[in-house]
């Protein structure tokens, strides 16, 4: 009797478990919810100095907005669990700048944005190949 009550408990309980971890594994990181400014963009590093794009995420409102220096962009978030995250139509301004090189680089990496990993206060987003695109460092 006592190993059937003991049997019946430890079920429950990994039930329980196994319930608890698949949700938290479907739920966005929390501290996406923030303004990052980019690092790199296919493993190359921005130069000191130089304006970077600026990029914020709202998860409770499943928005972004950001500037890829030339041009503001916003759109939605489609989805974002602990890893995955997907994003709606990009619209934005489109003033021509003299430098266009880093807005491109930065809007085609940001198109092609799979999954993401956060590690202390970087932010990294990687293609459907799983190689990194953009890094991001937190900002806010």
């Amino acid at each position: 009797m006592k190993n059937t009550i003991l049997f019946l408990f430890l079920f429950a309980f990994s039930c329980n478990t196994t319930s608890n971890s698949s949700k938290e594994s479907s739920e966005p990181n929390k501290r996406l919810h923030d303004i990052w400014v980019v690092e790199s963009i296919n493993g190359q590093v921005l130069k000191r100095g130089m304006k970077r794009p600026r990029f914020e995420m709202n998860l409770t409102t499943m928005k972004f907005m950001g500037n890829d220096t030339c041009n503001e962009f916003f759109g939605t978030i489609k989805k974002a669990t602990a890893r995955q995250i997907a994003f709606g139509d990009v619209a934005g301004t489109k003033k021509r700048c003299p430098e266009m090189e880093i807005p491109n680089q930065f809007r085609e990496a940001f198109d092609q944005t799979m999954t993401y990993e956060l590690k202390e206060l970087k932010l990294y987003f990687f293609d459907e190949k799983g190689k990194e695109i953009l890094a991001f460092q937190k900002i806010d």
